[in-house]
């Protein structure tokens, strides 16, 4: 798969690799905002606080040990096809990405809803919170962190599959 040359590592496969199964192969892009780190499950943990009754600390095993739900659901990154944007229309800031910058995948791990249960969230769903997830592992770009959120609401639906994602199952290639 073609690095397309950014420290840290940044690729995507051809596009004609795409629509080889339905579920993306193991060869899907990378897209990565910073160094990555090695964690080792043992003795990796997620920390629940902020707007909670009860702030959690949980490692893998105990995540684990939550009732898991799979989830297939697309992932793409913001800039895919920037490199048409920038030869066809006008000049863009962000890697040169092509078409290959997305994937379907099969995602196992517990119900972010479960999680933040557990932790007695004191807001409720219309009081607009948000759930932000933030990694200190590494530096990212500019900043020495990492971080994204959620709509507390959208985290809190009984019908939305919102995971902490603990595993991936990619697809097979047909031959």
């Amino acid at each position: 798969m073609p690095d397309l040359g950014f420290d840290p590592l940044n690729r995507e496969p051809p596009a004609t690799e795409l629509v080889s199964s339905f579920l993306t192969t193991k060869d899907a892009y990378d897209r990565n905002h910073g160094g990555i780190p090695e964690i080792e499950a043992s003795k990796h943990h997620v920390r629940v606080d902020g707007a909670v009754q009860d702030i959690l600390d949980l490692s893998v095993s105990d995540l684990e040990a939550l009732p898991q739900h799979t989830v297939v659901s697309a992932l793409q990154c913001a800039g895919i096809r920037r490199h048409t944007m920038r030869t066809a229309i006008k000049e863009v800031q962000g890697i040169d990405w092509f078409d290959g910058a997305v994937m379907n995948c099969k995602w196992q791990g517990p119900r972010l809803k479960d999680i933040l249960e557990k932790a007695k969230v004191i807001l409720t769903k219309e009081e607009k919170g948000h759930v932000a997830f933030a990694s200190h592992a590494q530096p990212c770009q500019e900043d020495d962190w990492y971080g994204a959120s959620i709509d507390l609401e959208r985290a809190l639906e009984e019908d939305k599959d919102v995971i902490l994602a603990l595993e991936v199952r990619w697809g097979v290639a047909r031959t």
